[in-house]
């Protein structure tokens, strides 16, 4: 897996400074996962910037939203959401606003 989250190391993985997520995860058997993360102290709803959703439109089953609530906790929680351009729905304002209830809908069980 590799940090592509600051525009040094974007350039490094050989992308633009602003690739719209923040890890290339390279899995054997899987492909690529191109996954942007989202953390929330407590819970509350996601927003994606304009070049993230635009990402997710184009990679579609690449692109990964990992969203991780209650980091400010001892025990955080992880929702994984494949293709969040194809699953979700929300509210655009210089992005997308993504309501938690449909974002736990659509996260990955574990």
């Amino acid at each position: 897996m590799r940090d592509i989250s600051k525009p040094a190391l974007a350039r490094l993985a050989g992308l633009g400074d602003w690739p719209g997520f923040d890890l290339l995860s390279d899995r054997a058997g899987d492909g690529t996962r191109c996954i942007e993360v989202k953390g929330r102290a407590g819970t509350g709803d996601v927003f994606l910037q304009d070049n993230e959703w635009a990402k997710a439109a184009n990679l579609r089953d690449r692109y990964w939203l990992y969203v991780v609530l209650g980091c400010a906790s001892a025990s955080p929680a992880l929702l994984r959401i494949q293709d969040p351009f194809g699953r979700l729905t929300g509210t655009t304002k210089g992005g997308m606003a993504l309501r938690l209830g449909d974002l736990r809908a659509v996260a990955e069980q574990d």
